[in-house]
């Protein structure tokens, strides 16, 4: 028994000197998601916040998603610094942080720093995806742009001062099939020109319900995905590979669209960093400031109007800092609906401190001072404007001038104006009329990308160029690549033969020619140049309590209602003309429109779903099914009134689901149950929350 130990440990010996000339390689140690997860749980309580209360309860709780991925952060640096895992037996992790299912990540420690060179082998040589990580002891390497359900090649080499190559290691890592509605993505590549597609890898998300945000290569190939659908509009690229992502779970009800109240910054190896808690919602685009804040397109509630305001979120504690009421700048004559401007863009100018916004309801771009709150100027027909008091702010057109209808997008492609005061703008022009119908409207079976020219002194515009593009009804983007003489055109929203598809294509500046294009056969909500940030994905996330920010609308103190009188909620009950929940809810959305009085809104309240997130309940439901919802404790009793909007669009929005989140930390000590007001009746759950007051010791 002895000997056999001595020769173990003599061939681990040799072993070892081997690895270390390179006549010898450990194989590299391949874990998955889950167990990464499993090796985190341990890190969750020292790492959770301190919210100031203990709700103990028999309602579900799960982890916020910041602390879940801090967790996981701390798992994997403690891993690597225990200097097991040197080069030669390093630690492969696929899809580490558990929303990046394309993405893996190497760590390994190294006696001397090096820098590490990544290539993730392509299809075809020309899809190879290769990057550095700047030099360190203790590697945290990101491996990314995987194909799905593919066994895909990688080779990381460590380079050292001189960009040599001192050892390297090929290996192999075989991804799963994506989840949802993406894994049967078909992208179609068409190419026209010998001439490669200006985009490397390009970024599509939103639209289509049950899409992830995807990324696609020149060839058509997804290499990059984030797994868990945003609220239609919420994955905008901010920087350094992070965007702001919007929970599509966690909604505030209005009169039409649910608005999302928890907007997330995540990165591109699926990290969530940040939690802003946004009581009136944040919708559409969003921008980062010169200060580190956040402009974000918001609602003013104001007599439940929505989608009309621009907020300012400020960084560090997700506090409102700032607010910009369209009503301040546009005629009263155009206020007449809840969604009466409907902002879908915003672009900030940090150096001009202007703020540019486009008005999909009015036919209308306006630009506007951020700091006077003053209107610069109005671009859209003068007719529309006439007789109003913005009639001496829209820009004089010049020559032959097509205007845009219900438009989705409007960006400068000029950051400033030239010695003249001219600069060039972008807009996507869905060519719609429905929203709010004019008499000059010019009916076509296109939508265009137009450009035009404005002359900031004279205030005059004029057209530059227009391209004609696939009909594309809401949605939608398009980019002047100034410096590669392209246009590339994003169709969100393509109906045909009673399906939605979606479309990129990309034009030649000077003779129009198409040169690419790409189809999809699902629906999207915008498109935009990608590139991987490996050194931002390299560095382990920043780990403090602060990963929760902003407030939501809390809960009133009300009077106690009469619960004796409360009645039972029936079970759940799958009724026979159904084969599933999922048909259930299909044929519910088309019943809901011709015949609601046949739908048994009991059971849909039968079906709430609620659960507890830290200081926070929420309740998932069908859209405006409750009055609202009471916590009845023994001393105090709070109300949420659900009851202040009205669906006014139901062919679109009437079941949809909305998450009423409902901040506890403002509430009293007590042990509280939940009833349900439902069309003028109280009703009783099984759910109940004891409130403690307490301090978490570190």
């Amino acid at each position: 028994m002895c000997v056999h130990k001595i020769n173990q440990f003599i061939r681990k010996i040799i072993k070892k000197i081997l690895a270390v000339v390179g006549l010898y390689k450990y194989p590299v140690t391949v874990k998955s998601e889950k167990w990464i997860l499993e090796q985190s749980l341990q890190y969750r309580e020292e790492l959770k916040r301190d919210t100031g209360i203990d709700a103990a309860s028999n309602i579900e709780v799960k982890a916020a998603y910041p602390l879940q991925s801090m967790a996981i952060e701390k798992a994997v640096t403690t891993i690597i610094n225990t200097k097991k895992h040197k080069f030669g037996s390093m630690l492969v992790i696929r899809n580490p942080y558990q929303y990046a299912p394309l993405c893996a990540l190497a760590g390994f420690y190294t006696f001397r720093k090096r820098s590490v060179k990544v290539t993730v082998f392509g299809k075809e040589d020309s899809e190879n995806i290769t990057y550095t990580v700047k030099e360190d002891n203790y590697h945290h390497i990101p491996i990314m742009g995987l194909y799905p359900e593919q066994k895909n090649k990688i080779k990381i080499e460590l380079l050292n001062k001189k960009n040599k190559v001192t050892r390297k290691r090929t290996f192999f890592i075989t991804t799963g099939k994506l989840k949802g509605k993406s894994s049967g993505i078909q992208v179609v590549h068409q190419k026209k020109s010998p001439d490669d597609f200006l985009y490397h890898l390009t970024l599509v998300y939103g639209g289509d319900d049950g899409v992830f945000p995807y990324v696609f290569d020149q060839k058509g190939d997804i290499r990059f995905s984030f797994s868990m659908v945003p609220k239609t509009y919420g994955f905008r690229p901010v920087c350094g590979g992070r965007y702001l992502f919007l929970d599509k779970s966690v909604t505030r009800h209005t009169d039409t669209n649910p608005t999302s109240v928890h907007m997330y910054e995540v990165d591109q190896m699926g990290r969530f960093i940040t939690k802003y808690n946004i009581a009136k919602g944040a919708h559409h685009d969003f921008c980062k400031l010169d200060n580190g804040n956040y402009a974000v397109i918001s609602n003013s509630f104001d007599n439940n109007t929505i989608e009309d305001t621009v907020i300012e979120v400020e960084h560090e504690t997700g506090a409102v800092v700032n607010e910009v009421w369209l009503k301040d700048y546009v005629d009263d004559c155009f206020v007449d609906s809840p969604d009466w401007a409907h902002i879908n863009t915003l672009e900030y100018n940090n150096h001009e401190k202007t703020l540019m916004v486009c008005l999909r309801n009015l036919h209308a771009v306006i630009k506007l001072n951020y700091e006077t709150k003053k209107l610069e100027w109005v671009l859209g027909n003068p007719d529309f404007f006439k007789g109003t008091s913005m009639e001496d702010k829209v820009l004089t057109p010049l020559g032959n001038i097509e205007w845009f209808f219900q438009a989705h997008t409007a960006c400068f492609v000029d950051k400033e104006c030239d010695e003249e005061g001219y600069r060039k703008l972008i807009i996507y022009d869905n060519h719609i009329n429905k929203r709010r119908p004019v008499s000059y409207y010019t009916k076509s079976k296109n939508s265009y990308a137009v450009l035009y020219q404005i002359n900031e002194t004279k205030k005059t515009v004029s057209m530059v160029k227009r391209f004609a593009t696939d009909k594309s009804n809401v949605r939608s983007n398009a980019i002047y690549e100034k410096a590669h003489n392209r246009v590339c055109v994003m169709n969100g929203k393509i109906k045909k033969e009673g399906s939605v598809g979606g479309s990129i294509i990309e034009f030649d500046y000077t003779t129009e020619e198409v040169l690419n294009k790409y189809t999809m056969n699902f629906g999207y909500y915008r498109a935009y140049p990608f590139a991987f940030c490996p050194n931002e994905m390299s560095q382990p996330m920043n780990i403090n309590e602060n990963y929760s920010r902003g407030k939501l609308s809390g809960l009133e103190e009300v009077i106690t209602p009469d619960i004796d009188a409360a009645q039972n909620i029936p079970p759940v009950i799958l009724e026979d003309i159904y084969a599933s929940e999922k048909e259930r809810s299909d044929k519910l959305k088309e019943l809901v429109m011709e015949h609601p009085e046949q739908i048994d809104s009991m059971q849909d309240v039968a079906r709430i779903e609620v659960y507890i997130e830290e200081d926070t309940l929420y309740v998932k439901m069908i859209d405006h099914l409750l009055e609202g919802i009471y916590l009845v404790g023994q001393n105090y009793t709070y109300y949420k009134d659900l009851a202040q909007t009205s669906q006014k669009r139901p062919e679109y929005f009437a079941r949809a689901f909305v998450g009423e989140a409902l901040p506890l930390s403002g509430i009293e000590e007590d042990k509280y149950d939940i009833y349900y007001r439902f069309r003028g009746k109280l009703l009783r759950t099984d759910n109940w929350i004891d409130i403690k007051k307490v301090k978490r010791e570190k």
